[in-house]
């Protein structure tokens, strides 16, 4: 037995207890012959496998997922919801420096020192997932494979981001405008890789290509549980955000090489369809995944899309937002391509992550066939709208038939690519300055732009 999106390796033997449950909760299973009923009994005892799904309730009914539906046969499997660790609180550090922008080769100094969350006892949840079917790898030198997705050569990744390791902010004088309540943080790319902490923890190299933001030490191994406190930042205000973002690489099939993003993404922190005054901070060290890896076409909308701005230059004055990779007269050279995805915003109250990574959260409900949208009553608590958005600017050279997501797990003849659009969230905030920005910035429904803290602060 082996789990991951990779082919099974030579000389693997049997799985143990807790490889078995871990495989069962990624739902990524692959099985060469018969599972042995004296292997899956010894899982039993729930205790024994606490730790494989630290995540987490928590007894703040203050605070706060998404269902896709993906149209495929389901199959149950077992996975895990624990109680909330002991809470621990954050410092808060400013700093007055120059008003330097940040850039991802910035020197830094050490990261701070972590801190263990305490195991807590789990309790059982069933959940349902697609099938998945056994993986081939290709075996060429840096170029890595899976199933149907594009190859990628990991030798032209992008060289790691240094990033922050201080909390930047100064004051301003700057007053935030009157809006529904936003606030937007831009992040530079931080690092790519084949890990993925949320889905496949402690499996190093076992997920599609990813381009990661934000966080710098997010692999394979990362202790999601301490994320707000380790790692340094490449978003703008340094450390106050370590919070970790990362979507499906762009690929360029000509050359297997992963595209890098144009400057910074952007991550708005906005109302959505919930009036603002209603927002609570999003409880820390959530996890979210929005959109749909599994998509192989548009089908079902998965809160994400595609869309070519046009450049300056442009005689274009409209686009279209699609759901895969626009293609034709639709990206002209120096448009920018955006790359975006929509996570929910209602939270169950309870869970800081669910099997599925997606059924503790849900999307806000129109109220009786009227205007006014709310939380539904499974998830009561609404948080920001978190939308992040990646940008790719269109050169002369770029032939946007070839370009595919690395998550894109199906045949390109006749299919457009980009339908696989999802993106992944761990919160990482410091506590403090992430709950004064939704007071000041959402709550009190002011514009804070990509830098006000709406406090009389900016983030530099």
């Amino acid at each position: 037995m082996q789990y991951s999106d990779r082919a099974p390796v030579s000389g693997f033997g049997k799985a143990t207890p807790n490889e078995l449950v871990n495989s069962l909760q990624t739902k990524d299973l692959c099985t060469i012959g018969p599972i042995k009923k004296s292997v899956v009994s010894r899982v039993s005892p729930v205790r024994n496998i606490g730790n494989l799904f630290a995540s987490f309730k928590t007894t703040n009914s203050s605070l706060e997922t998404d269902t896709t539906i993906n149209g495929r046969k389901n199959v149950t499997v077992l996975g895990f919801s624990t109680k909330k660790p002991t809470k621990t609180s954050t410092s808060t550090t400013t700093t007055t420096s120059t008003t330097t922008a940040p850039t991802s080769t910035t020197s830094t100094t050490t990261a701070p020192t972590t801190t263990t969350a305490p195991t807590a006892e789990p309790v059982l949840v069933a959940t349902t997932d697609p099938l998945i079917t056994t993986p081939t790898t290709s075996t060429t030198t840096n170029i890595i494979q899976t199933l149907l997705m594009p190859a990628v050569d990991i030798s032209k990744n992008m060289l790691p981001a240094i990033g922050f390791s201080d909390i930047r902010i100064k004051p301003t004088t700057e007053i935030a405008p009157s809006s529904s309540g936003a606030f937007r943080i831009p992040c530079k790319v931080s690092h790519m890789s084949n890990d993925d902490p949320i889905v496949y923890p402690n499996q190093q190299g076992a997920a599609h290509h990813h381009t990661f933001f934000g966080n710098t030490n997010v692999n394979y191994k990362t202790n999601l549980e301490t994320l707000s406190s380790t790692g340094n930042s490449t978003c703008l205000g340094g450390t106050m955000n370590r919070s970790a973002y990362w979507v499906p690489s762009m690929i360029n099939t000509e050359t297997n090489s992963p595209i890098s993003p144009s400057g910074n993404i952007l991550v708005y922190y906005k109302n959505g369809l919930i009036d603002g005054s209603q927002i609570k901070t999003p409880p820390k060290g959530l996890r979210i995944i929005a959109g749909d890896s599994k998509a192989k076409d548009n089908l079902v909308f998965n809160h994400s899309g595609f869309v070519c701005h046009p450049s300056s230059t442009s005689t274009r004055n409209s686009w279209p937002h699609t759901q895969d990779i626009p293609t034709g007269n639709n990206c002209e050279t120096g448009d920018d391509l955006m790359f975006t995805v929509g996570f929910p915003q209602c939270w169950d109250a309870k869970n800081l992550d669910s099997p599925n990574h997606k059924d503790h959260m849900a999307y806000p409900v129109r109220v009786n066939n009227t205007a006014e949208f709310a939380c539904p009553a499974s998830h009561p608590v609404a948080i920001p709208h978190i939308t992040v958005n990646v940008h790719y600017t269109i050169k002369a050279t770029d032939d946007l038939t070839k370009w595919r997501l690395a998550s894109d797990n199906y045949s390109f003849n006749g299919k457009n690519a980009g339908y696989s659009g999802h993106s992944d969230y761990v919160e990482g905030w410091d506590r403090p300055l992430i709950e004064g920005i939704v007071k000041n910035c959402i709550n009190a429904k002011k514009e804070c732009h990509a830098h006000l803290l709406g406090d009389g602060r900016m983030m530099y």
